[in-house]
């Protein structure tokens, strides 16, 4: 299956992408990215209307989420073993967490303690959690929907133009950026993740046809190049091609 264009599987990927990729300041905003992304997309939609429509979330999350007889602050993850049982458990886990239904500081050292930081809690989680669901949708939506239904999908985003892998390029090269401003011990946590977000929401725009939008927050994104300079030469990198392909 070939995609030029960004798609609805094109856009949950690069949320999965983007949680795993994240720091753990900003876990509960990719989470509920990533959800939208199912949430927007009518095909991912019915996926997990279909799959969640006669599971028992709770008899599940009884069994799965497996406290310690010696330490109720420890536990570990039993996964559903059908595949059908794994995406609808995760997919309602993830609900859980965006609801704030469960807590995730507290999730995370629970049920994937490492050396006690919140960071490696995160990136075990991810590795665990969030990368077979990644893999076992995408298996899921190629073996339930054909290349017919892909070939007749339309994108009306700005980067309709832009093919899949030039979308992948911008985003490497803010992700790089996003290491320099995470690594900036000049700037506070707050200014951090407000810089991040500017970031990310103008990444984000690109996948509208809400020119207004995609106009401001890269304008946005431009002012915050000027004032961060080690952020220019990826600026000027990311303008060339959106002028090659826009």
């Amino acid at each position: 299956m070939q995609l030029k264009s960004i798609s609805e599987l094109d856009r949950f990927l690069i949320r999965c992408d983007e949680l795993i990729n994240s720091k753990f300041i900003l876990a509960e905003t990719k989470i509920s990215e990533l959800l939208n992304s199912i949430a927007d997309s009518e095909m991912l939609y019915h996926l997990f209307e279909k799959l969640t429509k006669d599971f028992d979330y709770n008899a599940y999350k009884n069994v799965s989420l497996s406290i310690s007889k010696d330490n109720e602050n420890k536990g570990v993850i039993l996964l559903p073993e059908s595949t059908g049982d794994r995406l609808s458990f995760i997919f309602c886990l993830l609900i859980e967490l965006d609801n704030k239904q469960i807590e995730i500081n507290k999730f995370l050292q629970t049920f994937f303690y490492e050396d006690g930081s919140y960071f490696e809690s995160y990136y075990s989680f991810c590795n665990q959690i969030i990368k077979p669901f990644k893999i076992m949708v995408k298996a899921a939506v190629d073996e339930l929907y054909s290349d017919e239904h892909y070939a007749k999908e339309k994108t009306n985003s700005f980067v309709g133009k832009i093919q899949t892998e030039k979308f992948k390029e911008i985003e490497s090269l803010l992700s790089e950026d996003k290491e320099k401003i995470l690594s900036d011990n000049n700037l506070s946590d707050e200014e951090k993740a407000e810089t991040i977000n500017l970031m990310e929401g103008f990444l984000s725009s690109l996948l509208t046809f809400d020119k207004t939008q995609i106009k401001l927050l890269f304008t946005g994104y431009k002012y915050l190049c000027k004032t961060q300079k080690k952020l220019l030469v990826n600026f000027l990198k990311i303008e060339k091609i959106l002028n090659e392909n826009g």
